[in-house]
């Protein structure tokens, strides 16, 4: 696959200092940057709510807060499969080729799930994750899917983004705790 460009953008934000504090104490990996995006994003989807008048934009974020509150059932039992499988059975170089295409992808991880260089995929979002861990020119759609069925289980519901976006988001909080020991 070749290198993706990332969409992000860079800003400082101001915290209390006991919150900081409090932040360098604690031990595991957080993705502290992931984490504001999304409380960002939830802040959109509620002022969108709010307005009486409301744009496209408002609708599209209004519509993103729901769809992640609706999906997080699923999306919490993708991520408890991906931090399983990291946990049983991932090569590191699966991990490490993981971590590497998510974090291009910055706070707009979202379109990881539906295109691939800013254009429609024909490949399911399942398809996406696994080629960015294998060769994409020597694996196929078969590849794929005997790969979620060892990963995840014959019925997990991998066709849905929330439960790879979980699977994924799970894989690389194991990775994040252990690859500084590598």
């Amino acid at each position: 696959m070749g290198k993706k460009r990332s969409s992000t953008t860079r800003t400082n934000i101001s915290l209390p200092a006991d919150v900081k504090r409090r932040m360098e104490k604690v031990k595991e990996a957080v993705n502290w940057s992931a984490l504001a995006c999304r409380a960002f994003e939830d802040k959109l989807g509620e002022i969108a709510t709010q307005k009486e008048k409301k744009t496209m934009t408002d609708v599209i974020d209004r519509l993103r807060k729901s769809k992640r509150e609706s999906n997080s059932e699923v999306y919490q039992e993708g991520f408890e499969s991906g931090a399983e499988w990291a946990k049983s059975f991932a090569e590191a170089r699966e991990l490490e080729a993981l971590q590497e295409c998510y974090d291009s992808l910055g706070c707009d991880r979202d379109k990881w799930f539906s295109t691939v260089e800013g254009k429609i995929s024909a490949h399911s979002t399942a398809e996406l994750v696994y080629f960015a861990m294998h060769n994409e020119e020597e694996a196929g759609r078969d590849d794929s899917d005997e790969f979620w069925t060892m990963a995840a289980g014959e019925h997990a519901p991998y066709g849905q983004s929330s439960f790879v976006r979980g699977f994924v988001e799970g894989a690389l909080e194991v990775w994040g705790e252990v690859k500084g020991e590598l």
